[in-house]
């Protein structure tokens, strides 16, 4: 993908990771630290965050929690 768009991993300026429950925790930083050494090979990695969620079991549909009715004006 990089390529088609004339740039290289060097300029990627955040990457953000979402990983479906804690349990895939383990795999995710191996795979994270095994691709980053092969692109980044010096360690000048871009900015990366991670959000942990928690997957829906088979079969169900994820749900999302209702949101907060906004505060009355004034409060």
């Amino acid at each position: 993908m990089f390529e088609e768009l004339g740039a290289t991993p060097r300029d990627l300026v955040k990457l953000l990771t979402i990983v479906a429950g804690a349990d895939h925790l383990p795999g995710f930083y191996a795979a994270r630290e095994e691709v980053f050494a092969d692109r980044y090979p010096d360690g000048d990695v871009p900015a990366h965050s991670h959000r942990g969620g928690v997957a829906p079991r088979r079969g169900e549909t994820p749900r999302c929690a209702p949101r907060r009715p906004a505060p009355a004006s004034g409060q």
